[in-house]
């Protein structure tokens, strides 16, 4: 019996992560949040049974998220949620989290790189174009603040293009550490819920 305790709580953190991601792209603003939250559950897994029950359960749920959600999400599941789901226990090890950190950053920044990639083919555009589209398309989410700067939408679109293969590996350091700040809170939270309800 106790050997399928592994299996269960795997199957059980893959099933919550398919909920709570189909759920959170109907929740307005803080749906991202929750959205991203949802490694944490797989990560609480890796640290009591080991990474190859991590690494199934983000299987399962990049599939579910797949036939649920459709490619796009299924990409973003698979390479911005599953690299935290695998790390986060090793990142919070006492000792030596240093190279864990290095590796994350790594992980990210070649992760971020082919989901961008990804994205812009199911879009039938290169990482150039992906990249100017999401400048411009920044450039009007953010209300005029590069105006005032003095940038205009066509200089952000055009230089975003051009660097694109130095920005989006940069974004996806960035994209990591806010991985990691998003999860690891709810993370040592379920921990420790879990142990205490363990010693009852």
């Amino acid at each position: 019996m106790k050997s399928l305790r592994p299996l269960t709580e795997s199957a059980l953190a893959a099933a919550v992560c398919v909920v709570v991601w189909a759920l959170s792209l109907g929740i307005p603003g803080l749906g991202g949040y929750v959205r991203y939250m949802t490694p944490s559950f797989i990560a609480i897994v890796g640290a009591r049974h080991g990474a190859r029950w991590s690494l199934a359960a983000c299987a399962v749920a990049s599939a579910g998220v797949a036939i649920t959600l459709g490619p796009t999400q299924f990409l973003i599941c698979l390479l911005l949620g599953a690299p935290m789901a695998v790390l986060l226990p090793m990142m919070n090890r006492r000792a030596k989290p240093a190279p864990w950190w290095a590796l994350t950053s790594v992980i990210y920044a070649v992760a971020v790189t082919v989901l961008g990639c990804g994205l812009a083919a199911l879009y039938g555009a290169g990482l150039r174009d992906y990249g100017s589209a999401t400048a411009s398309a920044n450039y009007a989410a953010l209300g005029g603040m590069w105006a005032r700067l003095g940038v205009e939408r066509s200089e952000l679109a055009a230089f975003a293009g051009r660097s694109a293969w130095v920005i989006v590996p940069g974004v996806g350091v960035v994209s990591g550490v806010m991985m990691y700040m998003i999860n690891v809170v709810p993370y040592r939270i379920g921990l420790r819920t879990l142990d205490r309800t363990r010693r009852r």
